[in-house]
């Protein structure tokens, strides 16, 4: 039994240490890699649509997620490698906004993808139901959103017993997403198979001029 304990704990603390690693690794990765895609998008003969707002946006917040949630992942994974009686006084407060940054960009990443498939969906469908004032609406609103799973993660982290309202909310959003994604695929593919049968005559057509 002893030997098992040993081996168990050698095991966890391997992964979390190379775990731990990767992300600090992967955090300036992420930081460098967006901050080039928030340059693309926003120089000055690049076009400022909903889709490219909604992608500069969803860039953001995985460009913070290197710059924030990912550093502070990397190190609570790495002071939970301490035993209890070496940990500093703030680690608490160290896991606290780790668990608190990183549910926030999470949840917002998961949201904002999600609007980029709507948005697509309109796109393909020739509609569109957003202009400057809902523009402004949604970019204000949308932030707000994620701060319910950032309390109760809060809650959590600080009580030590896992929110059971906080499971609710996670498994109705991704419910949520999944089905906004999928309806919104669907629909994306039905305007490109029409799109599609609209042009085959084109092109027939075209064969036919060039024929005679």
């Amino acid at each position: 039994m002893a030997d098992e304990g040993r081996i168990n704990d050698s095991y966890t603390y391997a992964t979390t240490f190379s775990c731990s690693i990767i992300i600090a690794i992967l955090s300036p990765v992420a930081v460098a890699g967006n901050s080039l895609i928030l340059a693309a998008i926003w120089r000055k003969t690049f076009q400022r649509t909903i889709f490219h707002i909604l992608l500069s946006v969803l860039a953001l917040t995985d460009l913070c997620t290197g710059l924030i949630a990912q550093p502070f992942t990397a190190a609570i994974s790495l002071l939970f490698l301490v035993s209890d009686c070496n940990k500093p006084p703030i680690y608490k407060t160290i896991d606290a906004n780790g668990d608190a940054s990183a549910t926030y960009f999470v949840a917002s990443t998961a949201f904002i993808t999600t609007l980029t498939r709507v948005e697509r969906w309109f796109h393909m469908s020739r509609r569109s139901v957003v202009d400057s004032r809902r523009r402004c609406f949604i970019l204000a609103v949308l932030p707000l959103i994620p701060t319910r799973f950032v309390v109760f993660r809060s809650l959590e982290t600080i009580k030590g017993n896992p929110a059971f309202e906080l499971n609710i909310s996670i498994i109705a959003a991704a419910l949520l997403c999944f089905l906004t994604t999928s309806v919104s695929y669907f629909h994306v593919l039905l305007s490109s198979v029409a799109i599609n049968n609209k042009c085959k005559p084109m092109h027939h057509l075209g064969i036919l001029v060039n024929q005679l």
